[in-house]
């Protein structure tokens, strides 16, 4: 019979894997600064690669052989769709590929995520999953909540407009009711957004967002930090940018929040 790790012994394990050029004390302060003033994630190509799971439904479904690096823009696969000149409406069409309710209970997590999101979790994090999907996706979501991280549903921290549309305004309103003092994102847009509400938003890297680059001091990007260095911590670079994207992003934000805070 395989014998259970106790939790303190897991929580110093994970210290060790997930994060680098941290002190404990470090680890601890940005804990506690999640704590106090919250933490927010956004789900699509944030916490899930939901960018997978659509680019593999607009293939099987229309015949084609696109990757999803190959999505340069969020809204590439409208102009994919446009292309095959079909007769649907491609916006609706696409929308409806990321947002397939048969399909989003069993994503995949991003790299990295669900044993990040899991371990902040265990040290008392626990992080509202804020989306813009359409008000028709929340009982697939939960779903996939109910498969993965059963808290996030127990604790009621799944929140959705109430709106058949694609809605980041509700998220952003969600951000700012809820008070939260950080959030991980991946689209600019709606970081921009979120950072204009003084929230600090750490933009998680994609394939429509990695050569961008921004001056806006509440948006902090992966590329920017590994251009003019970190400010507090000292991670290996070469380690650096082999972890999970979701990583690579929580360490920018904890490295701000240092700096600013500590």
């Amino acid at each position: 019979m395989r014998k259970e790790i106790p939790l303190e012994i897991f929580l110093t394990s994970e210290r060790k894997n997930l994060f680098l050029g941290f002190t404990n004390k470090q680890i601890d302060n940005v804990e506690e600064w999640f704590q106090q003033n919250g933490l927010g994630s956004d789900i699509d190509s944030s916490e899930v690669m939901s960018e997978r799971m659509a680019v593999d439904l607009f293939n099987l479904d229309l015949g084609q052989s696109r990757s999803p690096q190959e999505l340069t823009d969020r809204y590439l696969m409208v102009h994919w769709i446009e292309e095959l000149n079909l007769g649907d409406d491609p916006l609706k069409k696409a929308i409806g590929y990321w947002n397939d309710i048969n399909n989003i209970p069993y994503m995949k997590p991003n790299p990295g995520a669900y044993r990040l999101y899991t371990y902040l979790h265990l040290v008392g994090i626990d992080i509202p999953r804020l989306t813009a999907r359409p008000a028709w996706t929340r009982d697939s979501t939960l779903e996939y909540y109910r498969r993965n991280s059963p808290w996030v549903v127990e604790k009621d921290l799944l929140y959705i407009s109430d709106n058949n549309i694609i809605d980041p305004e509700a998220k952003v309103k969600s951000a700012v009711e809820l008070g939260l003092g950080a959030f991980i994102e991946d689209a600019l847009e709606e970081a921009y957004l979120l950072a204009d509400k003084g929230i600090l938003t750490g933009l998680v890297p994609q394939s429509w967002n990695n050569r961008k680059y921004t001056d806006h001091t509440n948006v902090l990007t992966v590329n920017q930090r590994l251009r003019d260095g970190f400010k507090v911590l000292d991670p290996n670079n070469n380690q650096f940018v082999k972890m999970p994207n979701i990583l690579q992003v929580y360490h920018v934000m904890a490295d701000e929040i240092l700096f600013r805070y500590f």
